[in-house]
């Protein structure tokens, strides 16, 4: 079964480019779960409620249940494997496909990260 998985991701191993762009969503991918999980998990467990969206009127705009604040790392990592599937099964027509999928991705996850910093500062400063 491991062998079956690596011969689909092969592509994205050998390609030097396109194994750092893997390395750097999944870099970010983790810091966003890791993040979360060491500084949001306490602050969830004791609160009923989190603050989840700030916005541009100074002020909390939503505010719900702890457990949402790791849907974004949780759907980031959905796209993260949706991504790399497409970009190993895209690299046998196009490497320059497979290399935008890659960056996209690894914008993407940067941009999870990015959220899930701010979610704990929004939470942090009451």
């Amino acid at each position: 079964m491991l062998h079956a998985t690596k011969e689909k991701f092969k592509p994205i191993i050998v390609d030097r480019a396109a194994r750092r762009l893997a390395a750097a969503s999944l870099f970010f991918n983790l810091a966003a779960w890791i993040l979360l999980l060491a500084r949001m998990a306490p602050l969830v467990g004791g609160k009923q409620l989190v603050d989840l969206h700030y916005n541009v009127y100074l002020k909390v705009n939503n505010i719900g249940p702890g457990i949402f604040a790791f849907t974004g790392a949780a759907i980031g990592t959905l796209i993260l494997a949706m991504n790399f599937w497409l970009a190993a099964r895209s690299y046998a027509s196009s490497r320059q496909n497979t290399l935008v999928i890659l960056v996209v991705t690894a914008f993407y996850e940067f941009l999870v990260f990015v959220a899930a910093f701010f979610l704990i500062l929004i939470n942090l400063s009451h």
